[in-house]
């Protein structure tokens, strides 16, 4: 079986966030789990070549760089094009410009993720659907936390959840 990763030349991702003791306003529509228990059996591993683990890397990275690039910039409207479409639907711009409020007056800033490698909490999975599954944590200071579900569209991997939390290292 082909991995759907090794032949994924764009990376696009956008971001739902979360901030752990800084708790957001976020619609429910965000934070649907990303794995139903009766969708454990039919998952499988999504890095199963150096490949596969440079795709998710930099695709994790991507996802955070383009929520850091629509705070900075104060405009969602590309972040929420690079969404999967359920993600467009239940969001509009100043949907995602109200969620990302915190992190934009906090001036937190993402941009460290590109000098550090992921650390995954679990392995990360590919469901029956070849919807990618991603848990775990940047080393940054402070450290950043993430679980993302990517939805394949057209060969293409679009962010549908992902939740973040900011914490001690």
């Amino acid at each position: 079986m082909v991995s759907p990763l090794k032949n994924n030349s764009v990376l696009q991702a956008f971001v739902v966030l979360t901030l752990g003791l800084m708790p957001l306003t976020t619609p429910q529509a965000f934070l649907t789990p990303v794995l139903a228990q009766s969708d454990v059996a039919q998952t499988r591993a999504a890095i199963t070549t150096e490949n596969d683990r440079i795709f998710v890397h930099s695709l994790i990275k991507s996802s955070l760089l383009s929520l850091n690039q629509a705070n900075q910039t104060q405009d969602y409207s590309v972040l929420r094009k690079l969404g999967s479409p359920g993600f467009q639907m239940r969001n509009t711009e100043q949907d995602l410009s109200r969620i990302f409020r915190s992190t934009r007056e906090a001036n937190l800033d993402f941009t460290a993720v590109t000098e550090y490698e992921p650390t995954f909490t679990s392995q990360p999975m590919l469901n029956a659907e070849n919807n990618l599954l991603v848990t775990g944590y940047f080393p940054t200071q402070p450290q950043i936390n993430f679980e993302l579900a990517y939805q394949l569209i057209n060969g293409t991997f679009r962010i549908d959840t992902l939740t973040i939390g900011i914490g001690a290292q």
